[in-house]
């Protein structure tokens, strides 16, 4: 791993305070909610590792409801368990299916892992709690006005008037952002009877 960060709102919470984290290209905006509102904790959670070297990310976003102690525990297991994570990333990835064999209903839910294609051009990875998304006076329910926020040239700055927004709102509950930009020179795979 190239670089990280490995973070909790036990540890810092930002409460009252737009905190913003630059790990290579990928920027994280965390914001603890407003104590004006009735915030007192913060139970979100993030953990990002990146690699320019070997051109890989991994991040995961967390929001922990009533305790923090669950995002945690889930970090500490993830960060205890870094070298075997980077060396399973490079697997085959097999698609969740729907109909006569179904991976939604199974006792336990489907999962995914693995390397993910994306589309030719630029893709926008972002990663947010739900601080963001149930602001009252925001319009960020519907994901393309968050889309629209966005500056790719200068996520730093998006990212903080995001945050900023919502913390001018009165909002109570914290929230985390993960956002980057891939490029991707490559062409995308498509259906057989796509054109």
């Amino acid at each position: 791993m190239d670089k990280g960060f490995v973070w909790n709102g036990d540890n810092k919470p930002y409460i009252d305070e737009i905190h913003i984290e630059k790990v290579n290209h990928i920027t994280v905006g965390c914001f603890g909610g407003n104590s004006s509102a009735g915030q007192y904790k913060n139970e979100d959670g993030c953990l990002i590792w990146s690699n320019l070297d070997y051109d890989w990310e991994l991040a995961a976003i967390f929001d922990g409801h009533n305790t923090y102690e669950s995002v945690t525990l889930v970090l500490n297991e993830i960060s205890a368990n870094q070298s075997t994570i980077e060396t399973m990333q490079n697997h085959r990835s097999f698609y969740e299916w729907v109909g006569q064999i179904n991976t939604f209903d199974q006792e336990v839910p489907c999962f995914s892992s693995g390397i993910k294609e994306l589309r030719n051009g630029d893709n926008l990875i972002f990663l947010t709690t739900d601080g963001l998304t149930e602001c009252l006076n925001t319009n960020y329910s519907d994901s393309l006005n968050i889309y629209n926020s966005l500056d790719k040239e200068n996520l730093t700055s998006s990212i903080y008037n995001l945050l900023n927004d919502i913390k001018e709102n009165n909002v109570r509950d914290s929230t985390t952002i993960i956002c980057w930009n891939v490029s991707n020179e490559y062409p995308s795979t498509y259906a057989s009877n796509q054109n």
